[in-house]
């Protein structure tokens, strides 16, 4: 199954959006084929790997920029340590985007990619411990790199979640939502 990714850059003149596509199918050393847990599996679904590192980020983490109280993810998409812009522009308190909890990962992960992340350690805004969630792919970051995610929290100052295990969290790809601008002209990520 070949795979259309998306690579997103502003270009200085023009201030747009360009999509660079590719159909090859990506391979990843990390990640485990969903049928028999082999490495070296295709970024595609059903795929999964375990966590050598699961940790939270906040709006106000050292590297991020933050301007008149507004963060922007790798995504484009807005946040602030207590909201998130959501797909049609309103914003909405919490720590979720149109219900998906949002997570930085290795650019291996083509953003806007769904997962469900099981046997974690998070709690609070609504996770429970060892209970599945589904999180999307919207951030990378500096420390990210191969099976590595960080959970996006509201501040770092005050985290609105909390977790104990620092690594082993089960991460599977369910799916691919659109990267793509909505009604108002904001980047986001949609279903079909």
């Amino acid at each position: 199954m070949s795979l259309l990714l998306g690579a997103w850059f502003i270009t200085k003149e023009t201030e747009t959006t360009v999509e660079i596509q590719s159909e090859e199918e990506i391979t990843v050393s990390w990640l485990r084929d969903g049928q028999d847990g082999e490495k070296n599996s295709a970024v595609d679904i059903g795929s999964f790997f375990v966590t050598k590192r699961n940790t939270v980020y906040g709006a106000d983490c050292i590297g991020c920029t933050i301007q008149n109280g507004i963060a922007s993810t790798s995504s484009m998409i807005e946040v602030t340590t207590d909201s998130v812009r959501q797909s049609d522009g309103s914003w909405k308190k919490g720590i979720t985007y149109d219900g998906y909890y949002l997570i930085a990962a290795d650019d291996a992960l083509p953003l806007c990619t769904v997962v469900q992340i099981s046997e974690h350690s998070y709690t609070g805004e609504g996770l429970r411990e060892g209970v599945p969630f589904y999180a999307l792919v919207v951030d990378r970051g500096s420390m990210i790199d191969e099976n590595v995610i960080d959970l996006f929290a509201g501040s770092e100052k005050n985290s609105l979640v909390s977790h104990q295990q620092m690594s082993g969290a089960v991460v599977e790809i369910v799916g691919f939502l659109n990267y793509q601008r909505n009604e108002i002209g904001q980047m986001s990520c949609a279903g079909d």
